[in-house]
């Protein structure tokens, strides 16, 4: 699959555990075998790619969400980054500051920093897969529940 999204970004996902990811002429390739995973009790589901938690940039941090039918993640917000989020398959109920945004595959939003939000995958039975970029790069502090 493929999707480029309004803001340049170009997003192809060959094979179940790999993806291409390109934005302002760079390219970059990434496969999830041995990159760190974070699995919550939510039903959801971070594989990172890039950033801190895999030892090579604090600019950004680029990574895989995905999200069991009828799951979603905790209400929280972070007060030092920015979030932009690709839906890749499944559709997204993304709820930023209370308001909902319906997105479907090919569609993106941003939250900025300090806005309160969620992500819920409200399908009973498709899951939903979303790419995530921070910046600067996530990291577990600047992670506040709600």
């Amino acid at each position: 699959m493929k999707f480029e999204y309004e803001d340049g970004v170009v997003i192809e996902k060959p094979a179940e555990k790999s993806l291409t990811f390109t934005h302002a002429g760079k390219s970059l390739a990434f496969d999830e075998t041995g990159k760190p995973k974070f699995v919550y009790d939510t039903g959801e589901e971070v594989v990172e790619f890039s950033g801190i938690a895999v030892g090579d940039t604090h600019d950004e941090s680029l990574a895989i969400a995905r999200y069991r039918p009828l799951s979603a993640s905790n209400l929280h917000e972070h007060h030092h980054h920015v979030e932009d989020y690709y839906i890749l398959a499944g559709k997204a109920k993304v709820m930023v500051d209370g308001k909902a945004h319906m997105l479907s595959p090919g569609e993106t939003i941003t939250i900025q920093s300090n806005q309160v939000h969620r992500v819920i995958n409200p399908s009973e039975d498709e899951p939903l897969m979303l790419f995530v970029k921070c910046m600067p790069a996530w990291v577990p502090e600047d992670y506040h529940l709600v």
